[in-house]
């Protein structure tokens, strides 16, 4: 058998799901149990018995070259670099390596996994079936997308991932160098695509599925977390030599906290730190409560904080979020960043904390341009007491804005825990808010002419029919153009009679993640999008909201609730259900749209919510006989 004794480590990449952290750091110099991640993947291949190891680098070169200059590898490792002045990928990197390659096979391993198995799982099938590369795939844990038949890999692109038969690649193979003629002679290229071409020509690759060993991907804060979750009894009980795995694959659960703390971090008394990482020269105050989260370094806290990435702001090279910090006058070296990532509304929001202040900035891209709307609304909503954050900075020159962070506790997360009858006082809460909204919104508009999104018309009803056919009705159900054309008829007799409503200034994504509860009040956020149209669609958006799923009992109750409050009398009930069934279509195309994408697919899990209310519209109208054909079928 085959003992390979070279092995490349891919770490060109870009570290984009630990940004801004990446910016200072590269993933591989990243600490598992405060030791560089790239030096527990150096001592596996080590101890594999390789002892020529290179190093493929892109994004940010200098701190890895730095690091590894500084090491005492071991007498018999010696350690190269392959730099690529543009990102090859995977493949194009083993093509510009190929003076590396030996005649024998090699091991490939990416640099920002964790890793510990016995390398016996692939040395042995890939001599006895005479194969040119064998994976490692994991049978439970990740994505799932690769299918296997026997341990042969019959498609990398499983159409059903996570089934029976379906694995995840670990980023760990045993590869021949004759399966270089399969990777592009230029430009960027994969293995996965080289090894796809392979399949084609008849050449033998192996998925070895096992959970016999340690695998972690530490692409993620979450990730890395988990992983010194998953270690820590391996790794604190180890005897010298002795690295995570055992045969018995013993590791400690996540149920067992712990705090993962550089020898650097200053932490004061009274501070509190549950399953987190803090890498060097972070200081922690006396007030942090601190619970699943990564910090950065030099960062400095005195808040509380759940599931996030804190870094200080000076190692984020981000202009924008910079000038709105020297706006508010706090100094970047002493400011934390928690990013909150980017929205399909194309803004993305960041978290501040200065001291004891906190702020959230936003930097859009005016593509959409309710985002270039959004601070004015709010100083203008303020003024007639409709509850909004206020506005700390703005620069429209440069497309970002700072708001008071009013925390995350939404009406959603309100109702989480709520029994139905706090759940009826919640929303008696919001509900006069909202009709100040509708009331006073007015106002507003006309004292400061605030420029709005355009209104509820006939065409932009039929922008969201359209918007429902094509990824709900089409993408997903997959119908016949005769049944979408019958159900278009029925939504357009609703925006007919919707038409009628009085039009009033509506938040127009009135659900209960854009409500918030900041001590003891109501506030909306997400009111970039306001506009001319019916209250009821409002409504709809609140009461039928698919998130919440309340009781039939209780939207009634507080559908009255808001008819004895405002002054449109002439509107009844009915047209309080066809303006659910309106905003549900919308809905369930965004559902569909969103859950289509790998990224957002978690969105299509509200789909049936969303049925399920529409349904119980339904059953309040009469006529719609196309939309009634398509509930009364089941769960499309």
């Amino acid at each position: 058998m085959i003992r390979p004794r070279r092995a490349i480590l891919l770490a060109a990449g870009f570290g984009s799901r630990l940004q801004p952290l990446t910016f200072r750091i590269p993933k591989p110099l990243l600490p598992l149990w405060s030791r560089p991640l790239i030096l527990h993947n150096l001592d596996l291949l080590h101890q594999w018995g390789v002892r020529e190891v290179l190093i493929n680098l892109h994004h940010e070169p200098g701190p890895m070259v730095n690091f590894i200059r500084t090491l005492t590898p071991p007498p018999d490792l010696r350690i190269q670099f392959s730099f690529e002045p543009e990102i090859l990928g995977t493949g194009g990197a083993l093509r510009q390596a190929a003076w590396f390659l030996p005649e024998e096979p090699i091991w490939i391993l990416n640099a920002d996994v964790a890793a510990d198995l016995d390398p016996r799982l692939l040395l042995y099938p890939f001599a006895r079936e005479h194969a040119q590369a064998a994976l490692w795939m994991h049978p439970t844990l990740g994505p799932r997308t690769v299918e296997l038949d026997r341990n042969r890999i019959r498609t990398f692109r499983s159409s059903s991932p996570g089934t029976p038969g379906t694995a995840t690649f670990c980023g760990l193979q045993l590869f021949d160098p004759t399966l270089i003629e399969f990777i592009q002679p230029v430009g960027f290229d994969t293995l996965i695509a080289a090894y796809e071409r392979a399949q084609k020509a008849g050449r033998t690759l192996l998925g070895i599925a096992s959970d016999r060993g340690f695998w972690a991907d530490l692409g993620t804060p979450a990730s890395l977390l988990q992983a010194h979750a998953d270690t820590r009894s391996a790794w604190h009980s180890r005897q010298p030599g002795q690295r995570f795995y055992t045969p018995a694959g013993d590791f400690s659960p996540r149920a067992t906290t712990f705090a993962g703390i550089h020898p650097t971090t200053r932490i004061q008394p009274g501070a509190q730190l549950i399953n987190s990482v803090v890498l060097e020269g972070a200081r922690i105050g006396p007030q942090a409560r601190i619970v699943d989260t990564l910090i950065g370094p030099d960062v400095y806290f005195n808040q509380s904080v759940q599931s996030a990435l804190l870094v200080r702001a000076s190692d984020w090279p981000q202009p924008r979020l910079h000038s709105l910090l020297n706006q508010l006058g706090w100094p970047l070296d002493r400011t934390t960043l928690v990013p909150l990532g980017a929205r399909g509304s194309a803004r993305d929001f960041t978290r501040a904390f200065y001291g004891r202040q906190r702020a959230i900035l936003i930097a859009y891209d005016p593509i959409r341009h309710e985002n270039t709307l959004y601070a004015n609304h709010a100083r203008q909503l303020a003024q007639v007491g409709v509850p909004v954050p206020r506005v700390l900075a703005d620069f429209p020159e440069l497309q970002a804005t700072a708001l008071e962070d009013l925390g995350n506790i939404s009406l959603l997360t309100r109702l989480e825990t709520a029994s139905p009858a706090t759940a009826l006082k919640l929303y008696r809460q919001v509900l006069p808010d909202v009709l100040r909204l509708h009331v006073e919104g007015p106002r507003a508009v006309a004292q400061a002419r605030i420029k709005l999104m355009p209104p509820f018309n006939r065409r932009l009803y039929t922008w969201e029919h359209d918007y429902f056919a094509e990824h709900f009705l089409s993408h997903r159900l997959r119908l016949e153009s005769a049944a979408i054309d019958g159900i278009r008829r029925d939504l357009q007799s609703i925006a007919t009679r919707l038409l009628r409503h009085p039009q009033v200034l509506i938040h127009r994504d009135l659900q209960s993640t854009n409500i918030l509860f900041h001590k003891g009040r109501t506030v909306f956020i997400d009111f970039q999008g306001m506009r001319w149209g019916s209250p009821y669609y409002d409504l709809a958006s609140l009461l039928a909201d698919p998130y919440a799923r309340l009781e039939e009992k209780i939207q009634l109750d507080l559908l009255k609730f808001y008819q004895d409050m405002s002054p449109f009398h002439e509107l009844a009930e009915k047209d309080f259900w066809l303006a659910v069934v309106q905003r549900l279509a919308q809905a369930l195309g965004a559902y569909a749209k969103l859950g289509a994408e790998p990224a957002t697919a978690d969105f299509a899990r509200h789909i049936p919510a969303a049925l399920a209310q529409m349904r119980r519209a339904l059953a309040h109208l009469s006529g719609l006989p196309a939309l009634r054909a398509l509930l009364e079928q089941g769960s499309p």
